[in-house]
């Protein structure tokens, strides 16, 4: 298929007009693909879930340590199941959420249930200890000290969850583009704080297989594809995510796509800097999922027409966590990099292709590739948003360690 230069695509990355282009062809797949899955002729879609995904069982004798994970947006939507699935499985959770009432109500909701539900013993406990807002660089300071001063004092930090995000834009309260730092800057902030914590994940040897490295999922989206151009310098980087410049408003900014792909490029930086220190990254597409991320769709609009067809197409959050899931029990490997929900076919499961990724057969999860750029542009990216990041947070004397 060829596509208009450079207006869809500029060799690497499609940009947001291709998204338009792109999706009434992923609406068709997914429909087709919906029919025949009823007709149960993709059953055999099932055995794509290797068994390297599932959480190997906890030795009886040492069940009295917990492993803890820390997720954030987790009162709601995807970071909700997620939540609820570490429970079930015997972890202990931290809720990071910007509301305290969310967080506490979600906190007590997901014992509730875990215990209604519970699948071996003992089931962990998810907490919230304090507000955590990724647009807020104070609070996720605050939230850090306070939990390792409550929680982190006895042991170590498993599993880390980026998994808030917003689609909107305006500006932080730290002066920087509000989508970007919500998705991306906020949780680099976090990550860079908690990384001693997550090298400790050895010392938790209950599941020896998983826990010889502290887990890093981050979040991305199948809009990752579409984040055209991509910023290679440092310079590019701040100018084009995360300042806002005088003469550009907030609104005429669209951020959202820069922030999945940076969440793609933090995940091979810290694995190139940290894979050998006890430390490994995964990166995640959740797949199109009807979630509270869509809140701030017209209410009318919603109900009437967005709404059931999100219900027909997309995935519930329950679905969407799985390969969030898979990825922070999978065990440990340095090729596996990437997960996305969808069938794929094998042709393209090196060389991605978004349709494939933006609607589809559900499978649960699938290792795959995701797009970066071939070579060094990929790493000199990677490399400038690493430090992009910490430049910012010096010049606004933000503590990264």
């Amino acid at each position: 298929m060829m596509l208009p230069q450079p207006l869809l695509y500029d060799g690497t990355y499609f940009t947001s007009a291709a998204f338009s282009l792109f999706s009434p062809l992923a609406v068709l797949y997914t429909s087709v693909t919906h029919m025949l899955q009823v007709a149960n002729i993709w059953k055999a879609g099932k055995q794509l879930m290797g068994k390297q995904f599932e959480l190997p069982a906890r030795r009886a004798h040492e069940t009295a340590k917990l492993p803890l994970a820390i997720i954030t947006g987790s009162n709601t939507g995807i970071g909700f199941e997620l939540a609820l699935n570490f429970v079930l499985s015997g972890y202990n959770v931290i809720l990071a959420c910007r509301s305290r009432d969310k967080g506490e109500e979600a906190a007590k909701t997901i014992n509730t249930r875990a215990q209604c539900g519970r699948q071996q013993e003992p089931v962990g406990e998810a907490v919230f200890v304090t507000p955590c807002d990724l647009s807020s660089f104070q609070t996720i300071h605050s939230f850090v000290d306070e939990v390792r001063r409550c929680h982190l004092y006895n042991g170590c930090l498993n599993v880390l969850v980026n998994n808030a995000g917003i689609g909107y834009n305006g500006i932080s309260e730290d002066g920087l583009d509000l989508c970007f730092q919500s998705n991306f800057v906020g949780h680099y902030l976090l990550t860079r704080l908690l990384l001693p914590d997550l090298k400790k994940a050895r010392n938790y040897v209950a599941y020896p297989e998983i826990f010889e490295a502290g887990r890093i999922v981050n979040l991305s989206s199948v809009m990752h594809h579409f984040a055209s151009p991509l910023p290679l310098s440092k310079e590019e980087w701040k100018n084009q995510c995360i300042e806002i410049a005088r003469h550009v408003k907030p609104e005429n900014r669209f951020t959202y796509s820069h922030s999945k792909v940076a969440a793609i490029l933090f995940t091979v930086q810290l694995n190139k800097l940290y894979l050998d220190s006890n430390i490994h990254a995964i990166s995640v597409n959740p797949g199109a999922v009807n979630s509270d991320i869509w809140r701030h769709i017209n209410p009318t609009l919603f109900k009437y027409i967005v709404g059931p067809v999100f219900r027909l197409l997309y995935l519930t959050t329950a679905q969407a966590s799985s390969s969030v899931f898979a990825a922070a029990t999978s065990l440990r490997c340095s090729n596996l990099t990437y997960f996305q929900p969808y069938w794929l076919p094998k042709s393209i499961s090196s060389t991605p292709f978004p349709v494939f990724e933006m609607l589809g057969p559900f499978v649960g999860s699938l290792a795959t590739a995701p797009r970066l750029p071939q070579g060094d542009d990929s790493t000199k990216s990677a490399e400038n948003l690493w430090m992009a990041c910490e430049e910012v947070l010096h010049a606004k004397n933000v503590r990264i360690t």
